[in-house]
């Protein structure tokens, strides 16, 4: 009897693909305008209380703190060289971490926001690859190597890394950690990561490659959805927009910039029109979600934007 031998293949697709339309550009509007003499500001984030704005000198020599109030000054926090890689707030938005690097030796940095400044200094640590803030709050280190662990001397905590909920990428994946689970995000490209980025909720991650492909990794549906050109993303409050940037280069210098902001419901890119003669980089979500906080390339300066309505 002759036998027939039936072959199914079954294609399994890791990741759908779904390019975001254009949508209405969006007003922006410059409220703030932050700068120090003889210093050329960059890379600002908020404070969770919106109380305070963090940035560095450019080419990472310095930290400072900017304050929202109007009859506040601005303090430089650090003036060390190769200072403020990584930058976080605590939770509560009480003080303020930081890196430096002197000679290969890594320290870890507190500041408190409080009163005196209050300061507390690690002893040198094996080379960070990320300062991780996990979404109960704990504030963790991760090396070279992959390895985490929390900050016991500062956080003054003993619990268990491992189980906090985390987020984090390498070269070539994006995870989340949680309870000692970790979930892997499906990939759609082969470039290296660049960033990666938890929105409040933990229900998504924005991530962008090298080659400014900027991508939404849809945890609870394990899905990755291409969301077009763009790099360092930030998550709106709601977890429903996300704010990037997308510079150009004539391949010694940026010459330019835009700010674009995803409406994740709506599957539309908004473009922010802001003056043109301005470089705005950076951009990163104000705690209110009225406004984004960025830098301005050409000036040096940090600049708080409101966003106005379609158009």
């Amino acid at each position: 009897m002759k036998k027939t031998v039936c072959l199914i293949f079954l294609v399994i697709p890791l990741a759908a693909t779904a390019q975001f339309s254009e949508g209405n550009h969006l007003e922006g509007k410059i409220i703030h305008r932050f700068s120090v003499p003889h210093v050329r500001l960059a890379h600002p984030i908020p404070s969770p209380s919106g109380d305070w704005i963090t940035a560095t000198a450019t080419g990472y020599g310095g930290v400072y703190l900017i304050p929202l109030s109007d009859d506040g000054n601005i303090e430089t926090v650090s003036s060390e060289p190769y200072t403020g890689f990584h930058r976080l707030f605590s939770s509560e938005g009480t003080h303020l971490y930081f890196v430096t690097r002197s000679d290969m030796n890594y320290r870890m940095r507190q500041v408190s926001l409080r009163g005196d400044r209050t300061r507390v200094v690690s002893e040198p640590v094996s080379p960070i690859r990320g300062l991780l803030k996990s979404r109960e709050g704990l504030i963790i280190l991760r090396d070279r190597e992959g390895g985490m662990r929390a900050w016991p001397e500062i956080e003054g905590v003993s619990r268990s890394v491992h189980e906090e909920t985390v987020c984090y990428h390498d070269d070539h994946n994006v995870y989340i950690r949680h309870h000692g689970k970790t979930e892997v995000s499906p990939r759609q490209g082969k470039e290296r990561v660049l960033a990666a980025v938890p929105s409040p909720d933990y229900s998504m991650v924005a991530f962008h490659e090298a080659g400014q492909k900027l991508y939404l990794w849809n945890v609870e549906e394990d899905m990755v959805l291409f969301l077009g050109s763009g790099e360092n993303p930030d998550w709106h409050r709601s977890s429903l927009q996300i704010v990037a940037m997308l510079p150009e280069d004539d391949g010694h210098r940026i010459t330019s910039s835009q700010i674009l902001v995803y409406s994740i419901q709506g599957k539309n890119r908004h473009h922010v029109a802001l003056p043109e003669e301005s470089i705005y980089m950076n951009p990163k979500f104000m705690p209110d979600g009225e406004a984004i906080v960025v830098e301005e390339r050409k000036t040096g300066t940090i600049v708080v934007i409101t966003l106005g309505e379609s158009r």
